[in-house]
């Protein structure tokens, strides 16, 4: 029998990281990347990456619960082409968030930051971090990252409407 929603598991594990990486994103597109590389960016580049962190472990842990889960019954969709664009969504979405997972980690241990930020060492912050391969990589993952948001969002809704079904209903508590 095939289930009709996602675990509660699941479904905790998608709700905990949605808040999480929209203030980390947004954090980092409008709040780090317009700060002076000085003292006052420290508290908030911890934050950042903090929150980061913890959102790519959150999604290693629901890929792995998603493996293991039951399979859900198939959305009605019935153009071969929407059934690929929402797998490739979702298989995009996972991958954007741990490539920027990584990329933060390669740039702070690239330009010290990990040890300025969360060991006190009294090195100041790189005058720009954009010299560092990673941080461009990281800006391009984010930017990407937002557009898939926006697919994934838009698609859930257009479902709703052509359908006159709730794809939210399976990413939701309860029985």
């Amino acid at each position: 029998m095939m289930l009709k929603k996602y675990s509660n598991k699941l479904v905790a594990l998608h709700w905990m990281t949605v808040p999480l990486m929209i203030l980390s994103l947004g954090m980092g597109t409008f709040v780090l990347a317009e700060m002076p590389n000085n003292l006052e960016k420290i508290n908030s580049l911890q934050v950042h990456m903090i929150i980061g962190f913890v959102v790519g472990l959150l999604t290693l842990i629901r890929i792995f619960v998603k493996k293991n889960h039951q399979a859900l019954e198939p959305l009605k969709v019935e153009n071969d082409a929407r059934k690929k664009l929402i797998k490739f969504t979702h298989f995009a979405l996972y991958t954007l968030i741990l490539l920027m997972v990584a990329s933060g980690i390669t740039l702070s241990i690239m330009s010290g930051l990990g040890e300025i930020v969360f060991f006190g060492s009294s090195a100041p912050l790189p005058e720009d971090f954009s010299i560092y391969l990673p941080r461009k990589a990281h800006g391009i993952f984010a930017k990407v990252l937002f557009a898939f948001i926006g697919i994934h969002i838009v698609g859930v809704l257009l479902y709703k409407f052509k359908t006159d079904s709730s794809i939210s209903k399976r990413m939701w508590f309860g029985k």
